[in-house]
């Protein structure tokens, strides 16, 4: 398990999250059995868990912070392991993984990445430049999902993770409206 510390630097605990989901996902598709269900609940867990793992760290930073921000980390640490658990839950169906499906999780992983190398003045505005394009990544890999998937729960979940995740982007920019 991720570690929180307030005797680390902010950015040490932020990057070693990102780095433990990165390594995390990019360990998912070859522990999966290539099968769409599987591939997509192997990449979004780890997804999710690194969402969990920095707002986390932000929360110790955050504690006095504005309301807007403690409301986005209660959100996040109240419906991803919620998330996590209904994933761990599905029985993943016997549908072969689309080549296109693995081609777009790839570049969604890339783009996500590469938008998170951020400066940053506080450790509540490095949390928000970093999580708004993990969120637009988390969406683009739900949307990847119901492109190419059938399993009506995952379905479910993946239209719940677009529209929570839309809203969350939604309020982060606002935050940032007002303060930065």
């Amino acid at each position: 398990m991720f570690q929180v510390s307030t005797t680390r630097p902010f950015p040490d605990l932020m990057a070693e999250a990102m780095q433990r989901m990165v390594e995390q996902m990019a360990k998912a598709p070859a522990e999966s059995s290539g099968k769409l269900d599987a591939d997509f609940v192997g990449q979004m867990i780890p997804h999710h868990q690194g969402a969990i793992d920095m707002t986390r760290a932000v929360a110790l930073y955050a504690r006095k912070g504005d309301r807007a921000i403690r409301n986005l980390i209660t959100t996040i640490l109240t419906t991803q392991p919620d998330e996590i658990r209904r994933m761990e839950a599905i029985n993943p169906s016997r549908l072969l993984t689309p080549p296109q499906y693995t081609k777009n999780a790839d570049r969604i992983e890339e783009k996500m990445i590469s938008y998170m190398n951020v400066d940053f003045a506080t450790p509540v505005q490095l949390f928000v430049e970093m999580m708004i394009p993990h969120h637009k990544a988390g969406i683009a890999m739900a949307k990847n999902y119901l492109m190419f998937g059938k399993n009506p729960r995952l379905k479910n979940l993946a239209q719940g993770i677009i529209v929570e995740q839309e809203h969350e982007i939604r309020l982060m920019h606002l935050w940032k409206q007002n303060h930065i």
